[in-house]
């Protein structure tokens, strides 16, 4: 019997609290609302999975890079802002991020690497936040901005 998770799994709402989710392939997957307190996600693949909600109180995850490659839908314009220079300066050129909110190619399209998080990008939050910053946060401050923002329990461990 095949008991891997597939890549996509409704898992929404799901009571998987203390989970040991070590390596687990959650890619895209739906945890929104998930009860995650005090699960193992050390090395799982979060690429797209969707946490909005999720209660990760006590939780172990991944590198703050992956965490940053799960879907975050809805976030504060101040946070959009900060994830926005993040992707710009892992693009290594801050500058067609301004071409591209001023209506020029997107700089993400014509990069050889992909996107650094997983948010939905705005031209009018680059216009008005971003102008003449070459500096983001680091991944790790960005994902504990994330989490305090869109998850339940989340606490960052000195």
């Amino acid at each position: 019997m095949d008991d891997r998770i597939k890549p996509g799994a409704n898992l929404q709402w799901a009571d998987l609290q203390g989970a040991d989710l070590q390596g687990a392939d959650l890619q895209w997957a739906d945890l929104q609302g998930a009860d995650l307190q005090g699960a193992d996600l050390q090395g799982a693949n979060l690429q797209g999975a969707d946490l909005q909600g999720a209660d990760l109180q006590g939780a172990k995850l991944p590198p703050a890079p992956m965490v940053l490659l799960a879907y975050w839908r809805t976030l504060s314009e101040r946070l959009v802002a900060q994830l926005m220079l993040y992707d710009a300066v892992n693009a290594d050129n801050v500058k067609k991020f301004t071409v591209w909110a001023k209506g020029g190619p997107c700089p993400m399209q014509v990069d050889n690497y992909g996107r650094a998080a997983n948010f939905t990008e705005s031209k009018e939050i680059w216009l008005k936040y971003c102008l003449g910053k070459k500096t983001a946060w680091t991944a790790r401050k960005l994902a504990d901005a994330v989490l305090r923002e869109c998850c339940k329990g989340w606490e960052q461990k000195p």
